[in-house]
């Protein structure tokens, strides 16, 4: 018989070490745990109305200093239907990653729990999306309620910001549907948004697991439907019977369905994106879907974005004068076909966009056309027919370099690639 080394049994400990380490580190401190009694104390002695930095329908945030470390405290509100499923999604997901492995890829990451007072304590980021924006808008039009059809632009100065945010969440996505989760609500108020010192930008991370879903086959079909309803794809506004869906015996007849896949998170991110230029939905009026079944109807937008879709529906009829009203509607594959083209058109015709309609200039005309167009193909009623992520991100860089080339040159060669 041939025995073990010492060579051998030292590599067989080092092994199960680093296997144990890694499990242990992925694993959440549990505070109801006898030996975290006066931690669990502490923590409860912090939710107070000065140290509450916001709330939700489902829970409150506290911010409060665990383990030396800035975080916090996310606590549920019991009272709630399916508060505990909520808050195990959150305990399942951060069970499956380490610390590292979530930062990197611009997810918030979690410390503790404590099941018995439903306390998550994640890390300590920054303002979410919708504050830092508004802080943006202070600073360019004084502190003041806002009529944004009256202070509506494209804020140049804080276009590259935000494509860097818009980039960190679709790597954020990416990660999570790479591993088979679908994250169900994407929205601005899930995006946390911190001063990065060594990337020297701003950075954002995807936030907020109550309503994660596991998709092994790709989609999933389930009775309820969880997210934020503005930021609903059109699969979730209409219910399917299993068994017609399934196309087997499985299911009652009179069971109806929700379907999920990875592209509802596409789909609420091309809302964000829409959202964050070109309507209103940080007044807190209710946003209205602006895709019905294949068309865009204009009258859902701002009058900005209208005047951008009147000339291009102009522009394609060769007609002039067209009344937008609930009646004229944009057909989305002949904008993503002609949109680049009129692009061209439009900043070489300095009388395209005059100062009432746009009062921004040629940069925010190419750059509102592009982004428009991402949400086109972001926001397609079909699934399927959604951009995937990592055509997103090398549309999102283009921008930035066409806003960077806009810089340092006054024209467009005729040759540049838009």
């Amino acid at each position: 018989m041939k025995f073990f080394t010492k060579k051998h049994i030292f590599l067989l400990f080092f092994v199960a070490f680093a296997l144990f380490s890694v499990n242990s580190f992925a694993q959440l401190i549990n505070l109801d745990l006898l030996e975290n009694e006066s931690v669990l104390k502490d923590l409860k002695s912090k939710c107070t109305k000065e140290n509450l930095l916001g709330e939700g329908g489902y829970k409150k945030a506290y911010k409060c200093i665990f383990d030396e470390k800035e975080s916090v405290i996310l606590a549920f509100n019991n009272t709630k239907e399916n508060i505990k499923e909520y808050f195990d999604n959150n305990l399942m997901f951060y069970n499956k990653f380490t610390e590292e492995q979530l930062e990197a890829n611009n997810l918030v990451p979690a410390f503790a729990y404590s099941a018995k007072e439903m306390f998550l304590v994640i890390k300590f980021i920054g303002k979410d999306f919708i504050d830092t924006r508004m802080q943006d808008l202070g600073k360019k039009y004084g502190n003041k309620e806002f009529c944004f059809d009256e202070y509506f632009d494209f804020l140049d100065e804080y276009v590259e910001k935000y494509i860097d945010i818009f980039l960190d969440v679709v790597k954020a996505l990416e990660f999570l549907h790479k591993n088979k989760i679908i994250h169900c609500d994407v929205k601005p108020d899930n995006v946390l948004v911190k001063y990065d010192d060594i990337k020297e930008r701003y950075v954002g991370y995807l936030s907020d697991f109550d309503f994660v879903k596991y998709n092994e086959n790709g989609s999933i079909f389930t009775k309820k439907r969880t997210g934020t309803q503005d930021f609903y794809a059109q699969e979730l506004t209409i219910t399917r019977r299993y068994k017609k869906m399934q196309g087997n015996n499985q299911g009652n007849n009179n069971d109806r369905y929700f379907l999920y896949s990875k592209y509802i998170d596409n789909y609420a991110l091309g809302e964000f994106i829409l959202d964050t230029f070109f309507s209103k939905t940080f007044t807190n009026k209710k946003f209205e879907n602006i895709c019905k079944n294949k068309d865009i109807y204009l009258n859902y937008l701002n009058k900005y974005l209208q005047h951008l879709f009147k000339l291009i529906f102009e522009y394609y009829h060769k007609k002039e004068n067209i009344t937008i009203d609930c009646n004229i509607k944009i057909y989305s594959d002949m904008f993503y076909e002609d949109v680049n083209r009129l692009i061209k058109l439009f900043y070489k015709d300095k009388k395209a966009f005059d100062d009432e309609c746009v009062p921004a200039g040629k940069i925010k005309v190419i750059y509102m056309s592009k982004m428009a167009k991402l949400v086109f193909v972001l926001m397609q009623y079909k699934p399927q027919d959604r951009f995937k992520l990592k055509f997103l991100i090398e549309e999102l860089n283009k921008i930035k370099e066409l806003i960077e080339y806009l810089k340092d040159n006054s024209e467009l060669e005729e040759n540049f690639e838009i």
